[in-house]
């Protein structure tokens, strides 16, 4: 044997090498990103549920819900700042996953039912007057996902 045919074989084998090495590296970039999705999943989801847990375990956070849908006119002023903050620390989590969705992080399925709670929400005249005057701090087409369904409300 020849060193020209024992540097072909040494070419071949170095060659074999590097498309086992780049189907490796394709393999765990693939589980990686699943592993990302999962994580970004469970923190959106876990803000999700840090939320409703304001909510529910704590009765006061509920009674000033519950007084803002049917009394809002007798809320004090340090009621509507404790309001403006629930929503605000709801609108960044609704936000949150709306910009996962986008960049294809959390799956789209996920978007209905998350819009369906926060319209809820925003549907009080407090929450309405709020976001009237801080839906600034949202990007615009977030806050058009929420304006087409809000327009021509009362406030």
């Amino acid at each position: 044997m020849n060193w020209d045919a024992i540097a072909a074989i040494g070419e071949l084998i170095g060659a074999v090498g590097v498309i086992v090495t780049l189907v490796y590296l394709g393999y765990q970039i693939r589980q990686n990103t699943g592993e990302l999705r999962q994580g970004a999943f469970r923190d959106v989801f876990g803000a999700f549920s840090n939320y409703r847990q304001s909510v529910y375990a704590n009765p006061g956070v509920a009674n000033l819900l519950e007084k803002a849908s049917i009394n809002p006119e007798e809320l004090s002023s340090t009621e509507e700042i404790q309001l403006e903050h629930l929503y605000s620390e709801g609108g960044f989590v609704v936000l949150q996953l709306w910009r996962m969705i986008r960049t294809g992080r959390i799956p789209e399925q996920s978007w209905p039912h998350a819009k369906r709670l926060y319209l809820n929400v925003l549907i009080s005249k407090p929450a309405q007057k709020w976001w009237a005057i801080d839906k600034d701090a949202f990007d615009p087409d977030f806050v058009e996902e929420f304006e087409l369904h809000l327009v021509g409300r009362d406030i």
